[in-house]
């Protein structure tokens, strides 16, 4: 099922990537029935680059960023590439062990969904005295706020510019609730905001908020980040030749005899 949400109209930007996406959430195996290929639930027999309809280099591309933006994640075996989907905010496959299941899924669903609307309205009645306060200028929330903004600006100078006081608030939740450190949050904002997919989806405090533990996981795979642009570069080199591959390392800060050399 496809979800409406910022990360799938980021991700349609990026026709290859979206439809490799698109290909794993309709091949996925959703039932703990028997597979010819001893999948797990919620796994993707996908084939090579010619099943995709790219380029062998549009391919390893296509999976090395989805892997990077955490939305899934590969492993090459004797059968092919088995793929799994690990976001499901842009595909969700509904997985299930029988149509009983199914149906039950889907209560449950509804009466989750019924039941967290109350919770937040509640919540939301609880906090209102609180989300009243009007935070300094020089105040921590305040502070943060102005920096994820001001990183946003940087990008956009047309951003329309929104409600610092009611921006305070995500922060404030996220120290006073979610016990976030204001140091571990600015890294997350910069980092977020150096990131190519995910500054164009963080660009409020409350989407910050949400995704925090995801952006958190990502900015600390440092050594998984440095391979995956190790091997971007190399099949860059092999496909589409030095001059191009030369041009990527000078983007990424690569250096280009490094990564000739390097090998997992």
């Amino acid at each position: 099922m496809f979800i409406r949400e910022a990360e799938s109209i980021e991700l349609i930007k990026h026709p290859l990537e979206f439809a490799l996406l698109a290909l794993i959430a309709q091949r996925a195996k959703r039932t703990t029935e028997y597979s010819e290929h001893n999948l797990e639930v919620g796994e993707a027999l996908i084939g090579d680059h010619k099943s995709h309809g790219a380029s062998p280099r549009e391919y390893r591309t296509a999976k090395l960023r989805l892997e990077k933006w955490g939305f899934s994640t590969f492993k090459t075996t004797n059968k092919g590439t088995i793929a799994k989907i690990t976001n499901s905010s842009v595909f969700d496959i509904n997985t299930v062990g029988s149509d009983k299941q199914n149906d039950d899924q889907t209560t449950n669903k509804r009466q989750t969904s019924d039941k967290q609307a109350t919770t937040n309205k509640n919540d939301k009645n609880d906090k209102n005295d609180k989300n009243k306060k009007n935070y300094c200028s020089t105040s921590i929330e305040i502070e943060l706020s102005q920096c994820l903004l001001d990183l946003i600006l940087k990008r956009n100078p047309a951003y329309k510019r929104p409600d610092i006081q009611k921006w305070a608030i995500h922060i404030d939740r996220m120290i006073r609730i979610d016990k976030r450190e204001p140091g571990g949050i600015q890294e997350v904002i910069s980092w977020s905001q150096s990131d190519d997919f995910w500054q164009n989806n963080i660009l409020s405090t409350k989407k910050l908020r949400r995704q925090f533990d995801q952006l958190f996981l990502k900015m600390n795979s440092g050594g998984t980040r440095k391979t995956r642009l190790y091997e971007e570069a190399q099949s860059i080199l092999e496909f589409d030749g030095e001059r191009n591959f030369l041009n990527y390392c000078k983007e990424n800060n690569l250096k280009p005899e490094e990564v000739k050399s390097w090998s997992l």
